[in-house]
């Protein structure tokens, strides 16, 4: 079978413990294990650093909400486009379009 090349495109993801995060979390870790590549697209938090074995592109945030962790992400569709076009032109992976995608709000 030939590896899969997967986006998860969501606003709720760690350090956001809720239970979506935690369907992403294991999507991801699963996908990268068994299937292939994944992306995970999600919000900027200050002073995260992602330590995954799969990519995490983070896009800009605002923090909206009185609840501690929760974070509106403000999608610029140009960059981060710009930034999986640049991952193309490096890797040997080709990871556009993504044949399987996951969304969440």
């Amino acid at each position: 079978m030939d590896k899969l090349t997967v986006g998860l495109f969501n606003d709720s993801f760690p350090p956001t413990i809720d239970g979506v995060a935690n369907v992403v979390i294991n999507y991801a870790k699963s996908i990268h294990n068994r299937l292939g590549y994944v992306i995970v697209a999600t919000p900027h938090y200050p002073d995260v650093v992602d330590q995954y074995p799969f990519e995490v592109i983070r896009y800009p945030s605002a923090n909206v909400s009185k609840r501690i962790g929760y974070r509106a992400g403000i999608l610029l569709v140009l960059k981060l486009l710009t930034c999986l076009w640049r991952k193309i032109l490096i890797s040997s992976t080709p990871i556009l379009p993504f044949p399987l995608q996951f969304l969440h709000e």
